[in-house]
Order: structure tokens, then sequence, then C-alpha cells
């Protein structure tokens, strides 16, 4: 699991983005590595508050409110997640698919 999942069908992050403005990607901070590495069984699970709690994130403006911007593939299909960072997160879902 974690960065190892290679297996046809396990969720990969592709893109994880952390801040005022994740889905400005040049400017929010990048979690992608972290939030992969918080995959067991294909599933992530990111309980309510902070994600600066994650091994290896730091708060990029304390105080203010952040966004969280998790672009996966699971089973071969592109997903998407846009939430504020105190929100709890459960992946995959079938809600989050992304349509081209």
């Amino acid at each position: 699991y974690g960065l190892l999942a290679t297996e046809k069908g396990d969720l990969i992050a592709e893109l994880a983005g952390w801040g005022e403005d994740a889905g400005n990607v040049p400017e929010a901070v990048d979690i992608t590595k972290p939030v992969q590495c918080s995959v067991e069984h294909s599933r992530l699970v990111l309980w309510e508050g902070s994600k600066s709690s994650l091994p290896g994130v730091w708060d990029p403006c304390p105080g203010e409110d952040k966004w969280l911007l998790i672009r996966y593939t699971y089973q071969g299909t592109r997903h998407q997640l846009f939430c504020q960072e105190n929100d709890a997160v459960k992946l995959p879902k079938t809600a989050h698919r992304f349509i081209d």
C-alpha cells in the first residue's frame, strides 16, 4: 500500500494540493506523497481536522481557511475531491468521478 500501489484498480493519488487556494495548484502546498502514503488497501481515510497532522505536512497559512484538492485514479477511472481542510475524507467514492 502507500506509494507501492501499482496493482490495476488501486487508489492512486495523482495530485493533492492544500492551502488557501488549493484549486490554484502553483499556490497550493503539494501533499500528494503524504496523502498516497496514507492509502491502505485502496482506501483513504483522513479524519476531521487540519491536514497538517499528516507526516511531512506543514500549515502554509496558519489561522486562515484552507481547502483540499485530491485528484486520484481508482479502478482506472479519474476522480476528484475538493473540500474544506477540516472535513473528513473517505475515498474512493462514486460521487467523485471526474467526467471529461
